[in-house]
């Protein structure tokens, strides 16, 4: 929860060429996730967004908070490898690279 206020406290200002939508599934006493990693969602071409899911190992980090922030930048360049497979624009998310850093 923390670092999602932080991300909703830099995003304000923030644009990009793609909108991303980071979904984090947390692995629980009664369901885990069907995959592990990062990978490419839904896609919305109409609203430019881009869904990212993100499961979390069962262990947990020793370092949580620097792990969710790799795995935001993991979702970032899915972002951008997605958006470079479809031609929706040339370059990097730079504004999303910088915000990331910025958490």
């Amino acid at each position: 929860m923390a670092l999602m206020r932080r991300v909703k406290d830099q995003r304000t200002g923030v644009a990009s060429p793609l909108a991303v939508s980071v979904v984090f599934h947390i692995p629980g006493q009664h369901l885990e996730p069907e995959f592990t990693g990062v990978r490419t969602s839904t896609f919305s071409r109409k609203e430019r967004r881009l869904m990212i899911q993100v499961a979390l190992p069962p262990t947990s980090s020793p370092t949580p908070d620097a792990y969710l922030r790799e795995s935001l930048r993991a979702a970032v360049e899915a972002a951008e490898d997605f958006a470079q497979m479809e031609s929706l624009f040339e370059g990097q998310l730079v504004e999303l690279r910088q915000l990331v850093d910025r958490l």
